[in-house]
């Protein structure tokens, strides 16, 4: 293979081994085994989820707190992105194009009177109507109990019918508001095995009434300018176990005392090692993030390039 990669499948990361200025070892779990990986440079992009993870796992004498944790920031400000659904209808979906696709976005409610809100984008078609059932009843279940979820279950078939429809006949866009970053908002590691092999992460997140009384204004805007037509809006900015977009668990910034990272996305305090996920949003900004994280991944190689890394 090209430069002598190799994908390792059924590898799990559980933590990395460091000094007090490097890492020396990459700890994995391969089919069963335990391996240490080595690297003159290490990389990490499991995401704003699980990179942060990784390195409280890492914690050692030489980082009692986790690796690269002395400003106590891994982990933390951990962002999301509020997304809200709206299927709108047209009678003949076959002469509005293919709703499979994502064609269509607009910023025009970015910022309102002074205050920022997000944008809109095509989301594609939703999932199949059996995926989006059982969605629903396990949200019932979580916010109303199991006297809800059974109710639901008696009326599924009729649910499922509506739902085939409103997949076929709609057009769906997606609000997506930015969230800001809180320090209690955070991911942290707990005691106990994990299903994939690597650290067990908890979650911890609540909304802002701030941050609320916002998607609330979008949600309005969208109103108006749907009106003419039929639509049906999918709630979803308020549901927490739906964390979309997940970002900032290893901001960037300039200095130590508030930042996981440099400019260029190397840790703070070790020479060798950078993060490159959505984890170094220091704002999610109210976009997705995608093109973003591809982006700076390739002003950082190219950084690491100019510097003869």
């Amino acid at each position: 293979m090209e430069y002598g990669a190799r994908l390792l499948d059924e590898c799990a990361v559980g933590r990395l081994e460091a000094t007090r200025s490097r890492v020396t070892g990459v700890i994995c779990n391969w089919q069963g085994k335990q391996i240490c990986l080595r690297g003159k440079y290490i990389v990490l992009a499991a995401g704003a989820l699980a990179s942060p993870g990784i390195l409280l796992a890492s914690a050692s004498s030489s980082w009692p707190n986790g690796l690269a944790n002395e400003s106590g920031l891994v982990g933390r400000n951990l962002m999301r992105h509020f997304v809200d659904l709206y299927a709108v209808f047209f009678s003949d979906i076959e002469g509005h194009g293919d709703n499979r696709r994502k064609e269509v976005a607009f910023n025009d409610f970015y910022q309102v009177d002074g205050e920022k809100l997000g944008s809109v984008q095509s989301f594609g078609r939703l999932p199949p109507a059996p995926v989006l059932a059982e969605s629903l009843q396990n949200n019932l279940s979580d916010s109303a109990g199991g006297w809800a979820a059974t109710l639901f279950n008696v009326a599924r078939p009729a649910v499922n019918a509506l739902l085939s429809r409103v997949i076929e006949k709609t057009w769906v866009l997606a609000s997506v508001v930015e969230d800001l970053p809180y320090a209690d908002n955070r991911v942290s590691m707990v005691s106990g095995p994990s299903p994939h092999g690597g650290p067990k992460l908890a979650i911890t997140y609540k909304i802002r009434a701030h941050d609320f009384a916002r998607v609330k204004a979008l949600r309005t805007l969208m109103r108006g300018i749907l009106k003419p037509l039929r639509f049906l809006l999918i709630k979803q900015a308020q549901n927490n176990q739906v964390i979309a977009h997940a970002c900032g668990t290893c901001r960037f910034g300039l200095d130590i005392r508030d930042s996981v990272l440099d400019r260029n996305n190397r840790a703070h305090g070790l020479e060798n090692l950078y993060v490159v996920d959505s984890s170094f949003f220091p704002s999610s900004a109210g976009t997705n993030p995608g093109l973003t994280i591809a982006a700076n991944a390739l002003r950082v190689a190219v950084s690491m390039q100019a510097n003869g890394i």
